[in-house]
């Protein structure tokens, strides 16, 4: 990620934090602060300081490894390499015409914000007074519709800051403004961006993993890794269950039932799977358990089939993917760096039936589980 302008300061901005009360916002930005100094840190990145201002938090660094690091900071809508130079109008000026004079934009254009209400004079006066001088010493053209070259300019209580880049950021809340939650996640492509949806919107993530084999295990673990790069401050616990002791010993039990009993075997092992679950959230002081539940994508996972799975646990169940797609999903897994470690040997479930049950009756269940002596209804 590059930048063609020298910068002493990176510019952040956030969005959703603004919105909340004072008490709530101040909360929200302290933790963005510590998070960013986090991942600062984690990633080596030279700065002085971390501070939040006038509705922006300020990266005192020279350092260009920073701008990936921010790029997977949760809470941050945008961010901006920018020059630090006194509120005065003439100074500024003066740096827009030399970033100007750098440059071989032939138009450009001068966006100013005024952060700080109190500064004398109003964004349309700076952007003019300011463009002037550019034309006045350098000849350049004004465009504002499609400029060669864009100067932004916030002005703050303390300073103004320059810049050419605005660059996009995650958006979302700091991760673990929003309490813990446990996810199931699989080594597939579906649950580690189920997690990752959950951590933008502010919360810390345990792990829990059900073991079937070494290879999806392994790949549980890198998929671990690549989250916590937008976890910075919040470790991401991991907690691996042996599907062979937890999990196999209960469907037996319902294959011992009948023949045709086998086709409730997706709907028992993940029943089974958010008994565990909620067992390790209430230890954890965790308040849900959160799916890569995808609406009607595979068997399991029909309207009727997640109501009766749902109904073996009091706690929260949040499946914050179930109104995607699979395209959709394969997108976000490429953008986060999940996906190449999910689609490595590719795992398919040996106890899944041919024939699953796909519109679990309530009544037919509650039978199921009573020949096979297994309470699992909550």
């Amino acid at each position: 990620m590059g930048n063609s302008m020298k910068f002493d300061t990176i510019l952040v901005r956030y969005g959703e934090i603004g919105t909340k009360s004072k008490t709530v916002r101040s909360r929200f930005e302290r933790r963005l602060v510590e998070n960013i100094s986090e991942r600062l840190n984690a990633s080596n990145v030279s700065f002085s300081s971390v501070e939040a201002r006038d509705s922006r938090v300020l990266v005192y660094t020279s350092d260009e490894k920073a701008l990936e690091s921010l790029s997977k900071v949760f809470g941050i809508v945008s961010f901006s390499p920018a020059t630090r130079v006194e509120c005065d109008l003439d100074t500024i000026a003066s740096k827009c015409v030399e970033i100007a004079c750098s440059s071989n934009a032939k138009t450009f254009a001068i966006r100013t914000q005024r952060v700080f209400k109190k500064f004398p004079y109003t964004s349309m006066d700076i952007n003019r007074i300011v463009g002037q001088r550019v034309v006045d010493e350098l000849g350049l053209r004004v465009d504002l519709e499609n400029p060669e070259l864009e100067i932004g300019i916030e002005i703050l209580s303390d300073a103004c800051y320059v810049f050419m880049q605005r660059i996009d950021g995650l958006g979302g809340l700091p991760v673990s403004v929003s309490g813990k939650v446990v996810v199931l996640l699989s080594a597939g492509i579906d649950s580690p961006v189920a997690a990752w949806l959950m951590m933008k919107r502010g919360c810390s993530i345990i792990a829990v993993h059900f073991k079937q084999s070494e290879s999806e295990y392994s790949k549980f673990m890198e998929i671990c890794d690549v989250l916590q790069e937008y976890a910075y401050a919040s470790k991401i616990e991991r907690i691996v269950v042996s599907y062979e002791k937890r999990i196999l010993p209960v469907l037996e039990k319902l294959w011992n039932v009948s023949r045709k009993a086998r086709k409730w075997t997706c709907i028992v092992c993940k029943m089974m799977m958010y008994r565990i679950a909620e067992k390790i959230a209430r230890t954890h002081n965790a308040h849900a358990i959160v799916t890569g539940d995808s609406l009607a994508q595979v068997a399991s996972q029909t309207l009727e089939n997640l109501d009766a799975e749902s109904r073996a646990v009091k706690i929260n169940i949040l499946r914050p993917l179930i109104g995607f797609d699979k395209d959709e999903i394969v997108k976000l897994a490429k953008k986060i760096g999940t996906y190449r470690i999910s689609v490595k040997k590719p795992y398919t479930c040996p106890y899944a039936p041919k024939y699953p049950e796909t519109h679990a009756s309530l009544e037919e269940l509650s039978k199921i589980l009573e020949k096979a002596d297994l309470n699992l209804l909550a």
